[in-house]
């Protein structure tokens, strides 16, 4: 038994991602504009072979992947470097590097991993991970940033946490 399997390029819409619906496409939303943020071409100006996939929710590069680079000092600490890339390379995205924790940074034996989570007023920010990924010669071969920018200081307390529990144990 053979599958064959083809794809070609006839009426694809790189609009359309696991990020991107087809309403947004239809309604104008558009990858290109993300990808001319002054920011991000600043990074591709000197990294010409990187390309990215952007948060539709966040605006910045979900995944950016190129040759690798080297970037800072070889001898200094990867977490106080990925700070210092983000902060450095990527200011005019305005990420809130103040609020990020690191939350791993870790050796597979490929790669060297390096994660922060998000906090906003001593709790975290769901689903946010910012991430730099290093070659073992500590070139940065990939990074992330899942982190939101424009965070309102007063958010409503829409469930108070006793309510949150009961929700959380009524559902299960």
């Amino acid at each position: 038994f053979s599958l064959q399997l083809f794809a070609h390029e006839h009426g694809v819409n790189e609009n359309i991602t696991p990020y991107n619906d087809a309403q947004e496409a239809k309604a104008g939303f558009k990858v290109q504009h993300l990808k001319k943020h002054p920011a991000w071409q600043s990074f591709i100006s000197t990294h010409a072979d990187w390309g990215a996939r952007f948060n539709r929710y966040t605006k910045l590069p979900h995944r950016a992947l190129g040759t690798p680079f080297s970037y800072g000092s070889g001898n200094q600490d990867l977490v106080a470097k990925s700070l210092d890339f983000i902060s450095s390379e990527f200011g005019a995205f305005e990420i809130p590097t103040q609020n990020l924790i690191a939350t791993r940074s870790f050796n597979d034996g490929k790669y060297i991993n390096v994660n922060f989570k998000q906090i906003h007023q001593s709790m975290e920010v769901l689903w946010s991970d910012v991430s730099v990924r290093y070659a073992q010669n500590k070139q940065i071969v990939m990074f992330g940033f899942d982190a939101h920018t424009a965070i309102p200081n007063s958010l409503p307390v829409i469930l108070t946490a006793a309510q949150a529990q009961q929700k959380a144990e009524d559902a299960l």
